[in-house]
């Protein structure tokens, strides 16, 4: 194959520009370290992500000496983050109109379709031998998702078809001086949805679509995406109207690559990715316009009198999940109260007893908090009131409060809110209905630890 030769754009609010080294005031630190370091590698080794001492730390995720290099092992609290980005990934594929499908994990090489995307993917593969066959473990569901397709009968009115999984797992041979805690791995989750569409401009109505979705993963995660958009010549010569949709969509500067020619099963791809305080590049969310492989899948449908192949549109809205809870992680490292937003905290309340004869109304109050979806915890410990409000703010708690006589007798509770590092009164009955407020509408699930602190077992080093 040649040897790819691109050039480099920024365009931000209507203007374009090549000189990547004076880029516009507006653009903020981030992105030009973004554009910096996909133009202009330093090829010098990173410092290690904060984010790995603190998945250890918190008891998050760790790595096990019993497993190949770059497999990780989730905790319970590890666990509950992971279902929980999970289910945020599944709920935002169902309302893009997605049906959800499971396909197998392993596939065959000697397949020639299958053995053509496999090589054009360029990332690194686990290949085995299996009964005199070349295996491989999939990267991602496109193998599965595509025998799928084409299995299917498909008319011309019933587009756009939309397909998803989330792959648990995916595969990825890396290197093993490339492996960096959840950044980096050899297995991880990975929200994939194909889109058939029969038409260009069906394809980029659905891009804009999905690209909004984009933008509530941000939101949800209390994250700052950078965008680089790549794509042929021949492509961008006739897109002109879905890069002015993609900058009014995103509303923020976009960073382009535009390729001699075509090096990919894709023709473009939007990439998103969150630059942490390292200034490292964590990939994220994707987007891909790929005219060529329902073709070679012979994914097709019909018009009544002949059949015709798709386009296909690859999507995921948080990229590997893995990825997304260290970029998560990272981007609360910078915050001064670091902190996790409230709906993904696995400790959402701690209550916090003066004494046992407080235990009780403790256990009341939490019974109500459980009642409305939210996980609460109480820190029965023989320790002091001090050592438990510590232990609330190391835990990362996203609401804590001390319950002692004062709380009992006047009906009015102080609540700590960690991400806004604020204390206030609330009324025991407006305590349920204030918390509720800051995490309705996002997905939710129950503690996977026991209620009582002094119960749970620590997992952390």
């Amino acid at each position: 194959m040649a040897n790819r030769t691109s050039s480099w754009q920024v365009r931000f609010e209507g203007e374009s520009t090549s000189d990547l080294e004076n880029l516009p005031s507006e653009c903020s630190r981030s992105f030009n370290e973004f554009v910096s370091g996909l133009t202009s590698p330093s090829g010098d080794e990173s410092p290690q992500a904060p984010h790995i001492e603190l998945m250890k730390e918190k008891g998050l995720f760790d790595y096990d000496d019993f497993a190949d290099a770059g497999h990780l092992r989730s905790y319970p609290q590890g666990k509950l983050i992971r279902d929980l980005v999970t289910d945020l990934a599944e709920d935002i594929l169902l309302e893009l109109g997605s049906m959800p499908v499971e396909t197998p994990v392993m596939y065959n090489l000697d397949v020639e379709c299958v053995n053509d995307h496999a090589a054009s993917f360029k990332e690194r593969q686990y290949r085995f031998t299996s009964e005199n066959q070349n295996m491989m473990l999939r990267f991602a569901s496109d193998f599965g998702h595509f025998s799928l397709l084409r299995d299917t009968f498909l008319s011309k009115n019933d587009f756009p078809v939309k397909i998803h999984e989330i792959c648990t797992y995916a595969f990825r041979k890396e290197q093993r001086g490339e492996l960096s805690g959840l950044h980096r791995l050899r297995s991880f989750t990975m929200p994939d949805m194909h889109t058939l569409v029969k038409s260009r401009d069906q394809a980029f109505e659905e891009m804009v679509i999905q690209l909004e979705s984009v933008l509530q993963v941000e939101e949800h995660l209390n994250l700052s995406y950078e965008v680089v958009f790549r794509v042929t010549e021949e492509f961008y010569n006739s897109c002109e109207a879905l890069i002015a949709s993609i900058e009014q969509t995103l509303d923020r500067p976009l960073l382009i690559e535009t390729l001699d020619e075509k090096h990919h099963y894709w023709d473009a791809k939007l990439d998103f990715a969150f630059v942490d305080g390292l200034g490292n590049i964590i990939e994220g969310p994707t987007l891909q316009f790929d005219s060529e492989t329902a073709e070679k899948f012979d994914i097709s449908y019909s018009d009544g009198e002949q059949q015709h192949y798709p386009t296909l549109l690859h999507f995921s809205p948080t990229g590997s999940i893995e990825r997304a809870i260290a970029a998560t992680l990272e981007n609360s490292i910078l915050d001064r109260n670091p902190h996790l937003p409230e709906w993904l905290a696995p400790t959402q309340v701690r209550l916090i007893p003066v004494s046992d004869e407080h235990l009780e109304y403790c256990s009341t109050l939490a019974d109500e908090l459980e009642s409305s979806m939210i996980r609460v915890e109480i820190d029965d410990r023989n320790e002091t009131v001090g050592k438990r409000v510590q232990r609330a703010e190391k835990d990362w708690a996203a609401f804590y409060s001390v319950i002692g006589d004062d709380e009992v007798g006047s009906g009015e509770i102080n609540r700590y809110s960690r991400s806004e590092d604020l204390e206030k009164s609330i009324p025991k009955s407006d305590y349920c209905g204030s918390i509720s407020k800051r995490i309705d509408g996002f997905p939710t699930r129950k503690r996977y630890t026991d209620r009582l602190v002094s119960d749970q077992v620590t997992f952390s080093n």
